[in-house]
């Protein structure tokens, strides 16, 4: 069982309710969406085929670390080798965060994993790409991730929430895009409205890290 692997490397974890800890980073290749706001084109097409073997072997000569997570490019289009990959990080004992889109099926999953689950705003050109089937695999565990650009946006995002009824089912998290939205402006929108949303910027290019 093979993956196409864009990346595998050591740092913090920049955003998200885990903001902040050691992880190890596994980027899979492949996307099938184009956000217009993507920070990660490089993942689209550039990686290489590894065994699933040789992914976990790369990990051990990395720090030792509990949290790993597992991002893109889209992770769960590569779903057999990811569930193959799953299996051996189980048995290193790692805690799991995956990263989603959104728009792919996560019913797959195993329900220990930690999910980061992206609704694409209207700035992303994917504002109606979310698989709401997707609400029913969620829990209070994982993130839901609003990455904003601007006024439509952060409204659209309020709606979805609202219109779900998701406040203290699941971490919200929103997100201003990097030097496009000011994130003043977005914290004092999340004032404003008085919803119980966790403000999170990008800390790792606060560091200029990875």
């Amino acid at each position: 069982m093979k993956l196409k692997i864009n990346e595998i490397f050591y740092s913090l974890q920049g955003e998200g309710s885990a903001s902040g800890y050691p992880f190890i980073f596994i980027r899979f290749s492949n996307c099938n969406l184009r956000c217009l706001y993507c920070d990660t084109k490089f993942s689209f097409n550039e990686g290489e085929e590894l065994p699933v073997k040789e992914v976990t072997e790369r990990i051990s000569y990395l720090p030792s670390v509990d949290h790993i997570l597992i991002t893109g490019g889209e992770p769960l289009l590569q779903k057999e080798g990811l569930l193959e990959l799953l299996k051996e990080l189980f048995v290193m004992k790692k805690k799991i965060f995956i990263e989603t889109n959104g728009s792919v099926d996560i019913s797959f999953l195993p329900r220990e994993i930690v999910k980061i689950i992206d609704v694409k705003t209207p700035s992303s050109g994917y504002p109606s790409s979310f698989h709401i089937e997707n609400l029913k695999y969620l829990t209070e565990k994982d993130d839901m991730k609003f990455v904003i650009s601007d006024k439509e946006d952060f409204d659209f995002s309020v709606r979805f929430i609202e219109e779900h009824r998701l406040i203290n089912k699941i971490n919200l998290i929103f997100s201003p895009v990097y030097k496009v939205l000011e994130k003043e402006k977005l914290a004092q929108w999340i004032l404003e409205s008085g919803l119980p949303v966790r403000f999170s910027i990008q800390l790792h290019k606060l560091l200029k890290m990875k």
